[in-house]
């Protein structure tokens, strides 16, 4: 057996070593996070890592509808931390569908770490039309890193609907395959921000997002082109730091929750069929 329980700042991730499930993964991250909670916490994906002696590590991630995203930014910090917490290393390399990426763990308290990430380059884009009319919309972009990204600047996103927002670009032009919707604002220079994020739903953080959101500033001059930001979002704090060669960093906390066995999965709802093969 072999799955264990993660968080990034809220966004929640069952983490798994056997390779050999990524044919089914699919289907297994369909099940476990319809179940509901387990142990107590929301799930937002499935994380598979294979982690061979002499081999880069690689992460592969499900969203909870089956989807597999190319990026993830909290599900890399999470895999960040579960190598370091297993071979007592502070930097790893991970491979991702996205291209390979360092994971620098910077300070850690019992289960709790601190982290951060390459995120690998932001391609940057104005959205086509059309655009969807909303209130308080100041500003909007698309971004692309390994997943898409329509990032709005509105003057308060608490007012906005989240879920309707997102099921309007899912049938724009720009994003074929679905998307992720950021809504962004500034509010006693704090800079706020949702996620909606395709295959999962409004999730407490979303690390690619953040990474989005931060260019998207940048690039309308509300931040310096080579800065550092902070975006609070519901599940905790997330900074990124713009780099010269167009990638970003990305910081953030991560938090191992422990391992499962397939009772705690079967009590949640999740079939034995299914969660026995853990």
């Amino acid at each position: 057996m072999n799955l264990e329980l993660y968080s990034g700042i809220g966004n929640r991730f069952l983490l798994t070593e056997q390779a050999e499930l990524l044919p089914q993964a699919a289907e297994l991250a369909r099940a476990l996070c319809s179940a509901g909670q387990v142990r107590g916490e929301r799930v937002d994906g499935l994380l598979v890592l294979e982690d061979r002696p002499g081999e880069i590590p690689r992460m592969t991630i499900f969203n909870g509808d089956g989807s597999r995203p190319g990026a993830c930014g909290n599900g890399l910090r999470c895999v960040g931390w579960h190598l370091a917490r297993k071979h007592g290393r502070k930097e790893n390399w991970v491979e991702t569908d996205s291209g390979r990426r360092l994971v620098r763990l910077l300070d850690q308290t019992g289960d709790r770490a601190t982290l951060t990430s390459d995120m690998g380059q932001v391609e940057l884009a104005k959205l086509s039309e059309p655009v969807p009319q909303l209130p308080g919309l100041i500003a909007t972009r698309r971004a692309w890193l390994g997943n898409p990204h329509a990032v709005l600047l509105v003057q308060d996103e608490r007012d906005l609907d989240a879920p309707a927002i997102a099921q309007e670009f899912h049938s724009h032009p720009d994003f074929p395959e679905g998307v992720n919707v950021g809504l962004l604002a500034e509010r006693s220079g704090a800079w706020f921000l949702r996620v909606h994020e395709r295959g999962v739903g409004e999730t407490e953080a979303c690390g690619t997002g953040a990474t989005a959101a931060a260019s998207v500033l940048a690039e309308l001059g509300r931040i310096p082109a080579l800065g550092e930001v902070t975006l609070q979002m519901s599940g905790g704090e997330l900074r990124v730091t713009l780099r010269p060669d167009s990638r970003a960093d990305l910081q953030g906390e991560a938090l191992a929750l422990g391992p499962l066995d397939p009772r705690q999965l079967s009590s949640c709802g999740v079939p034995w069929a299914i969660s026995s093969q853990f």
